[in-house]
């Protein structure tokens, strides 16, 4: 804790930097052309990273940091015009610091992983050989699990359309 007596600047609240861990660990990423429709990507990554210095005892991860991450994505082109996508990612649960509004007493918590799965698919129209008119939509989490990202909820299901003008 920064306190005016301590510290240089005379500050009464702020950050303290603190040392940081070890990190180490791998990624391994796998993609395959089954079909000329279709393109499956994959990839895992294991992070083993070391908590900071002067942090609870019982913290085994730095903050922010699943252990484990995983992901898959099935990319389809039928015919010309239309493309979709399906991406899967998961994590193992994580350690994030939480502040109390009321007390500005900090807590660690242990979250839940990610189990998210999202929905993509665009249809193009070709307008001339130049001009490309491209209508989309998407649902991100569309199982719609309750998850939290860097100690916040995130939204749930979102559901998206646009168009996009190409030349």
């Amino acid at each position: 804790m920064i306190t005016t007596s301590t510290d240089p600047f005379g500050r009464s609240r702020g950050y303290r930097l603190v040392d940081g861990g070890t990190s180490r660990g791998f990624e391994l990423i796998a993609r395959a052309q089954p079909a000329t429709w279709l393109r499956v990507t994959g990839s895992y990554t294991y992070a083993d990273a070391d908590p900071p210095s002067r942090t609870p005892t019982d913290l085994t991860q730095a903050y922010g940091m699943p252990r484990h991450n995983l992901s898959l994505t099935l990319l389809q082109h039928i015919g010309a015009h239309l493309q979709t996508d399906l991406a899967f990612s998961a994590s193992s649960s994580y350690f994030a610091p939480v502040s109390d509004r009321v007390s500005f007493i900090t807590r660690t918590y242990r979250f839940q992983g990610l189990r998210r799965l999202d929905l993509h698919a665009g249809y193009d129209f070709f307008l001339s050989d130049k001009l490309r008119l491209r209508v989309f939509g998407k649902i991100e989490n569309a199982t719609g699990q309750a998850y939290f990202e860097s100690g916040f909820r995130t939204t749930g299901r979102i559901f998206g359309l646009g168009t996009m003008l190409a030349f």
